[in-house]
């Protein structure tokens, strides 16, 4: 027999660091973009980046994959 239950809250991945995040697929020409960005910031030549796009194509994992590249790049 089926059960039903109610959600109560939904924890996001800030809330719960200790959860891998899956491998990030099909992106190489836009982390490979952001990485040069990064690079042109370190060098003293900053950078402003726009992401858009249709809701669940990924925006906020490409930012999070990013900052976590500059976090490893100091």
């Amino acid at each position: 027999a089926l059960t039903g239950r109610q959600l109560l809250s939904v924890a996001t991945p800030d809330e719960r660091p200790d959860l891998p995040l899956s491998t990030l697929l099909g992106r190489d020409w836009e982390v490979t973009a952001l990485a040069a960005m990064l690079d042109r910031s370190a060098a003293g030549r900053g950078s402003v980046v726009g992401i858009t796009g249709p809701a669940g194509i990924g925006k906020t994992r490409l930012v999070r994959e990013t900052v976590q590249l500059a976090q490893v790049r100091g």
